[in-house]
């Protein structure tokens, strides 16, 4: 939480956070551009004809995790209709949060980051839900095997290069006693695989 931060950084003012940018300039931070991102691949589902959609929302205090949700609210103004399931950044919490996901009649499953969605994608197979005939589903992060699932999922790539350039050199700085400004990197690309496709014209089986 904020509050904890807050004290953190009374007791080790030299800390920086990474994948998260704190609030009031408390600590440092430097953190990839989540928010414009996940809009982008709102825009994607958006125009392929999907309006009901389920975030499966990461942990609660994530930064990055609230960045990404708010701009999946965002996407009302591309006349979609945003819900949010609590699921969790894992496989197994994202092969959980798939029945309460479908409870809820999407088109489309946007997972918080790739391992959430292949847990989802699994738990899909199981249930007899095609993907992405019935439901298409998304990532956030282009991990090594997202790209050999099946299908391939569609996600975004963080320059992690930069971000660990960009960690070292303030990790650096502060450790010499100086006072970095927080920065928020270079968004992330849209990868559009094989996870999604055409808004289906009935509900997915619950």
């Amino acid at each position: 939480p904020d509050a904890a931060l807050v004290s953190l950084a009374a007791r080790c003012p030299r800390t920086l956070c990474v994948n998260r940018i704190p609030p009031d300039g408390v600590l440092p931070g430097v953190a990839c551009n989540s928010f414009d991102p996940m809009f982008d691949i709102c825009r994607v589902l958006a125009d392929a004809g999907h309006r009901r959609v389920v975030y499966l929302a990461g942990i609660p205090n994530s930064w990055v995790n609230a960045e990404r949700w708010r701009a999946v609210q965002a996407a009302a103004s591309l006349g979609m209709e945003p819900h949010r399931v609590e699921a969790g950044p894992t496989i197994e919490e994202g092969y959980a949060a798939v029945p309460a996901a479908l409870a809820l009649e999407p088109t489309a499953l946007i997972g918080c980051n790739d391992l959430c969605a292949t847990g989802a994608l699994t738990r899909l197979r199981e249930l007899g839900v095609r993907v992405p005939e019935d439901v298409s589903l998304t990532g956030f992060d282009d991990i090594a095997f997202s790209r050999h699932t099946q299908p391939a999922l569609t996600t975004l790539r963080i320059p992690r290069l930069e971000v660990g350039s960009r960690v070292w050199t303030l990790m650096r700085a502060v450790r010499a006693g100086e006072a970095p400004a927080s920065e928020v990197l270079t968004t992330a690309e849209v990868l559009v695989r094989e996870s999604t496709g055409p808004a289906p014209t009935a509900p997915p089986p619950a």
